[in-house]
């Protein structure tokens, strides 16, 4: 067999008379009916009973479907006839090949290897479901920094886990590990699973005997490789298989065997119901069906419109659940699609020290979202075969698996464990009145760890166990996590508190809505919420109310990170202190404290993750606000830089004479022509609505120059001045600057430099990958209106460097691949490559480099021009 190829990778385990079977069938997913056939065909090879055989698919989507109505596709008659045989004959060679052998297991993370795919939408940017029903608030594949959601819906399960089998004298026999990535993609039939087993296989040789290995799936129904949150570096699918080789090869160097552990299997059969359309969604879709003509569905409308029809004449599901014993490790099986919480939840509860979960295991019964992850809606929720059970299935699985994993271990499942770091114990010495830690995987409540039983009563659409501030003073060296609120609101009676500490991640720009959000309110009296477009200078800030009353802090928040407040009374007095300042953010006199009822989220709410709220009877002062911080070792976020003045500018003919001593390869000065003034004579071109800058009137009403440089690779820098007329908040992108791309293209793909609007990096720049690839790298610094700014651009391979106003700092500094064709000559100033948010301002001075610039050559041009603030001679 050639590398990649199709396998089922086989192992059988025997202690005694008792024998086990596990195949890892390279599989997108693999129906209970042909699962029961291959296992049929097994047992009658081997005398093992059809109920200690595991069968499990990869879920690699590059093989031949044995599954039918499987969103518009049905299986290949042929491979569904040939593949229970295979199976089968692989278990049979394993069982064959049996010999005293020892194992072993290990289980380690394997950070930025997997990533939560499905992303909670904006509540302003909610989408329409196949039904025409606009109830999407989460959904997978957001985009890379996308504005239009506000962060990842669930927690990530990153550890991967290791079973190693060698011969009684420490040849190694085989390798079975498991992890929680969906699949890759561009690696063969059998994708990265493929490609991992066979590396890892060729690795672990020994005199020539090559072990058996294996890439299971784990619980990764809401999990990919992409890592949304940050810009798009891509994925090399050779590279990702080899990482993980790499990382189960020292995994095993750890590895402990045994010669004779416990061995035991447990099988449990339940029967679900799926969700049933009611008649208005059949009249709907026989509707649909009837004009189709019995033609399959090419449209989403036409594939859920056949899946009603088929869950109406399918009503339930049986599910095959197994569990197995290896000494002090428990695997459950899964006949689904798993979302990762669930994995977390199963090896937290587990009786055993170490667990992992195969899912896609003995049967194909699609996703199933927790309760709380149903309620965001999306792809992995509408009612189909591949995702059709009932709401309360993945709840009935959990207790049916652990049930079954007390029954192997002989001793009851475990309570969650709570782990209390240096920070979570300082806030204890404290003796709060109440205390969440936000830990919880569901239950609409918050427990109260403070010992006063004043838990937190969740109401609404929330997402649970989303990570928590990242320190181990936190949860020492377990996993901390946070409550993210999807529209919903948490809520308490804390009677004679006059402190209050917590932790919050905004995941909502304040340029998305008038109000970004409500945060925390007390009673009807006092709230304290995030300022919106509405709020004009106080966008972005905290603005305290107290009845007629309203007070304005004086930091712009961070965005999707993390930042500590703490609120305290004396009195009338309200101090607000951010991120560990022991000088108030907002001081204010406030109406008496009232008793009553806390609530966090309110009529518009705060969309975003809490955690580490604890309330106290006395007045927490800006000491202990800053000894709290420091325990918890967060660095504060970067102030954001003062703007800068507006500025004039004086002559650029010193300017000029320095870049040119730079040597670009071509230097467009702009001031009466679009001519080359460097002696390669490439000229540029003005096309309509941009002209010479030859007076302070705008010269590029948007419209732009281009020019067409032949031989520039991937390495190369711009430079220029510019001055924007627009505010800031006038578009979703107030400019484009500068790009690089294919004219007209619709993708829009390319180096685009330009200046945030209302959509991301307000008054900021920004380099944009485009439409399609979607990276997006931002600056810090304001870039305000009406006032001239330099800027150079330096391309250096994949790195993309941006360096504003001389300063030798970069603005931006990020990594994306070159997203326009390779040597590209097309060059366009003032405006995009598609002509999108183009500038309306003025821009010239433009130098172009087949190099890197220095930070030093860049401040030595920028100085060469004087500037004075605006107004001023």
């Amino acid at each position: 067999m050639n590398p990649g190829d199709l396998k089922a990778r086989c192992f059988v385990l025997q202690r005694g008379k008792a024998s086990i079977a596990i195949a890892i069938v390279d599989s997108c997913m693999i129906p209970r009916t042909v699962c029961d056939e291959a296992k049929k065909l097994a047992s009658k090879q081997t005398g093992i009973p059809t109920d200690r055989i595991l069968i499990a698919a990869t879920h690699t989507h590059s093989a031949p479907s044995v599954m039918n109505y499987c969103l518009g596709t049905m299986a290949d008659p042929a491979y569904t006839k040939f593949l229970p045989p295979k199976i089968a004959e692989g278990i049979r060679q394993a069982h064959a090949k049996l010999e005293p052998a020892r194992i072993g297991w290990s289980q380690v993370r394997a950070p930025g290897f997997t990533h939560c795919r499905r992303w909670i939408t904006r509540p302003d940017r909610m989408q329409f479901d196949p039904f025409g029903n606009r109830t999407v608030r989460a959904m997978m594949h957001p985009g890379y920094l996308n504005r239009n959601y506000v962060g990842p819906s669930a927690p990530v399960d990153d550890e991967l886990s290791v079973i190693s089998i060698q011969t009684s004298k420490g040849k190694p026999l085989g390798v079975l590990t498991n992890f929680s990535m969906h699949y890759h993609g561009g690696g063969g039939p059998a994708d990265y699973f493929g490609l991992f087993a066979d590396r890892l296989s060729k690795r672990l040789e020994s005199e020539g005997r090559i072990p058996v290995c294996a890439m299971s799936q784990g619980t990764s129904g809401d999990l990919h490789w992409m890592n949304y949150g940050k810009p798009n570096k891509g994925s090399n699918v050779s590279r990702y298989a080899d990482g993980l080789v790499e990382l189960v090869v020292q995994a095993m160097k750890n590895i402990r065997y045994q010669d004779e552990p416990t061995m035991a299997m447990d099988q449990r059969i339940i029967t679900l119901s799926r969700r049933l359309p009611d008649e208005q969604r059949l009249v709907w879709a026989e509707r649909l069906l009837d004009k189709m003509n019995g033609r399959r569905p090419k449209t989403r409308p036409e594939v859920y419109a056949e899946q009603a029809r088929y869950l109406h004449e399918n009503p339930t599901e049986k599910l095959v659940l197994q569990t197995l014993r290896i000494g002090d490790l428990g695997i459950t099986t899964l006949p689904n699609e798993v979302y990762s919480i669930t994995g977390l939840k199963l090896k937290a509860r587990s009786p055993f020290p170490a667990t992992f979960n195969v899912e896609l295991a003995n049967g194909a019964a699609g996703y199933i979202p927790p309760p709380a992850q149903h309620a965001l809606g999306g792809y992995t929720t509408w009612p189909a075969r591949t995702a059709g059970l009932e709401v309360e299935a993945e709840p009935k699985i959990v207790e049916t698996l652990l049930s079954s994993l007390e029954f192997l271990a002989g001793k009851p499942r475990r309570a969650p464990a709570v782990s209390h770091g240096s920070y979570a114990r300082a806030i204890l010495a404290e003796k709060p009145l109440a205390y969440w830690r936000c830990e919880e995987f569901e239950g609409n409540r918050l427990a109260d760890v403070s010992g006063h039983g004043r838990p937190g009563k969740i109401e609404g659409i929330v997402a649970y166990h989303l990570p928590g501030p990242k320190n181990p003073s936190f949860s020492a060296d377990a996993r901390n996590a946070s409550l993210q609120l999807a529209g919903g609101t948490v809520s308490a009676a804390i009677p004679n508190a006059v402190s209050l500490s917590f932790w919050f991640w905004n995941g909502m720009s304040s340029s998305a809505r008038d109000d970004t959000g409500e945060l925390v309110a007390l009673a009807d009296s006092f709230s304290l919420r995030i300022g919106g477009k509405a709020d004009g200078e106080a966008r972005g800030h905290f603005l305290l109310k107290d009845g007629e009353k309203q007070f304005k802090g004086t930091t712009e928040l961070g965005f999707r990170s993390w930042s500590h407040v703490l609120l305290s009374w004396e009195g009338a007095a309200m101090n607000l202190f951010l991120d560990g300042d022991p000088e108030p953010e907002i001081r204010a006199k406030l109406s008496p404290l009232p008793s009553g009822l806390w609530r966090f989220g309110g009529d518009l709410p705060f969309e975003g993750r809490l955690d580490e709220i604890a309330w106290f009877n006395s007045s927490l002062s800006g000491q202990d606000a800053k000894r709290l911080h420091t325990l918890s070792g967060i660095t504060p976020p970067p102030k954001p830089r003062p703007p800068r003045t507006a500025m004039t500018r004086g002559p650029t003919d010193a300017y000029a004479e320095a870049v040119m001593q730079s040597k670009p390869i071509a230097y467009w000065r702009l001031r009466e022509s679009a001519k080359d003034s460097s002696p390669k004579s490439r000229h540029g071109k003005f096309e309509k609505g941009a002209s010479p800058n030859a007076s302070e009137n705008d010269s590029f009403e948007g419209g732009r120059m281009r020019a067409e440089i032949e031989g520039i690779g991937d390495t190369y820098t711009i430079e220029f001045w510019f001055r924007n007329s627009l505010p800031n908040e006038s578009r979703p992108v107030t400019a484009y600057l500068f790009s690089r791309g294919i004219d007209g293209m619709k993708a829009a793909e390319g180096d685009h430099l330009g200046i945030g609007g209302t959509y991301a990096s307000t008054g900021r720049l920004l380099v944009y990958q485009g439409n399609q690839s979607k990276g997006l790298l931002t600056g810090s610094a304001k870039v305000e209106p009406k006032s001239w700014h330099h800027v150079a651009m330096v391309r250096d391979g994949e790195r993309i460097r941006v360096y504003l106003n001389g300063n030798t700092k970069p603005d931006i500094d990020g990594k994306f691949a070159r997203s326009y064709p390779k040597s590209h000559p097309q060059f366009f100033l003032g405006g995009r490559n598609d002509n999108f948010a183009n500038l309306k301002g003025s821009l010239d001075e433009v130098a172009l480099y087949d190099r890197v610039l220095s930070p030093k050559e860049i401040g030595v041009h920028y100085r060469m021009v004087m500037l004075s603030p605006s107004g001023k001679e």
